[in-house]
């Protein structure tokens, strides 16, 4: 079965997990929209310190709520390009944070991702496994901007419980970890 999710049930679904909630992340970078002036300021070479950002900070402490208080785990593997994008070099000097708040992130080679044979669902999807038991695809422009897929269009996020779907999301996840390493050691650390 699939649905359309507004942002408020796609929020609800992760932060609802009960074992664990996990990201497979691919896009080489994403429409940033309120963290515009943190990019900027970043590849300027004086980034901000991400809590300085309400909606950076309400993430990680509901991140931090969730694998603290809820003992829920939460962790991504994120595809990451040699060299990286700037995007990307500005989310690694960020997961800092995200660690702080109890997230686990992994990193995999682009290259890697080829040799496995490329993503399952689509090139221009990232997804929540959530709990092992339902996935929110997250639908993206084949243009390589990180543009959402407007509504109309396709849909934008769908929440997926079809268990053939969902039993690939898992082995997909098992998959990626195994392939992935803990740091991205050719990403620097600031622009």
């Amino acid at each position: 079965m699939r649905s359309s999710l507004t942002d408020d049930q796609f929020d609800e679904e992760i932060f609802g997990a009960e074992r664990y909630a996990w990201r497979w992340e691919q896009q080489r970078q994403y429409e940033i929209g309120h963290e515009l002036s943190d990019f900027e300021e970043f590849l300027d070479g004086h980034p901000r310190v991400p809590t300085e950002n309400s909606s950076m900070a309400w993430y990680y402490d509901r991140i931090q709520a969730l694998t603290r208080a809820a003992g829920v785990e939460v962790g991504r593997v994120r595809v990451v390009d040699s060299p990286p994008t700037d995007y990307q070099r500005w989310r690694s000097w960020m997961d800092r944070w995200n660690r702080e708040a109890g997230e686990e992130i992994l990193y995999l080679p682009r290259q890697v991702l080829h040799q496995m044979g490329g993503p399952p669902f689509a090139p221009h999807a990232d997804w929540w496994l959530i709990d092992g038991e339902r996935l929110l695809l997250m639908h993206f422009a084949p243009d390589g901007s990180g543009r959402r897929v407007p509504p109309g269009t396709r849909l934008e996020t769908e929440l997926v419980v079809d268990e053939p779907e969902v039993h690939l999301a898992r082995l997909w996840r098992l998959a990626a970890i195994s392939w992935a390493r803990e740091e991205e050691t050719s990403l620097p650390a600031a622009a």
